[in-house]
């Protein structure tokens, strides 16, 4: 069994946060775990974020017809051409982590830079 614990932290020396978070439960028994972090040297740090976790938990609202390493190459090309569109030629970005916990697999799979 997976128990998820998660916290916000407010600790340290940015004025803002730009993470973003998700935790999603599936009928099934299975977990999709993800985690965003805004480029705090970039533009729209934060609303970057919230939009890969958007995006992601949208897809992943949907069934799951083909296999999970398709389903998220697929969804990283989606996710990195709308961002790229939310910067319209800017300089910014976000990291994408997800992990999904199946009873018998962890996927695991992270994107250091998401970038416009």
């Amino acid at each position: 069994m997976l128990k998820v614990l998660y916290k916000n932290s407010f600790i340290g020396r940015k004025e803002e946060n730009q993470d973003a978070f998700l935790v999603k439960y599936f009928d099934n028994g299975d977990k999709l775990l993800a985690v965003a972090d805004g480029m705090g040297g970039g533009v729209m740090g934060a609303e970057l974020a919230e939009q890969a976790i958007k995006m992601l938990d949208e897809d992943f609202s949907k069934s799951v017809k083909y296999s999970l390493s398709s389903k998220f190459e697929d969804l990283f090309y989606s996710i990195n051409t709308k961002l790229k569109e939310m910067l319209d030629g800017k300089k910014g970005g976000t990291t994408l982590c997800m992990v999904y916990y199946t009873k018998s697999v962890i996927h695991y799979i992270h994107f250091d830079h998401v970038l416009g």
